[in-house]
Parts: structure tokens; sequence; C-alpha cells
């Protein structure tokens, strides 16, 4: 009972499961998201 109260509750990407990023994009489209988010580093 303890446990539940410092559990963080499921969210909708956390339901999703480890490999939601290469079930969701293309190797091509993870790719453009890293070198974009790379760009918008300060």
């Amino acid at each position: 009972m303890m446990d539940d109260i410092y559990s963080l509750p499921p969210t909708p990407y956390s339901l999703q499961g480890t490999d939601a990023v290469e079930r969701w994009f293309t190797e091509t489209e993870m790719k453009e998201m890293v070198e974009f988010a790379n760009r918008m580093a300060v």
C-alpha cells in the first residue's frame, strides 16, 4: 500500500513501452529529430 503513494501514475507516454520511438518513426525521421534538437541546443 505504501508503495502506491510514492509511485508515479502512468502517463500515455509511459504506457507505450521502451520501443515506442522505433514503432512510431522511421530511422530517417529519428535522425532528423536528433539533428533538429541539436540545432536548438544552446
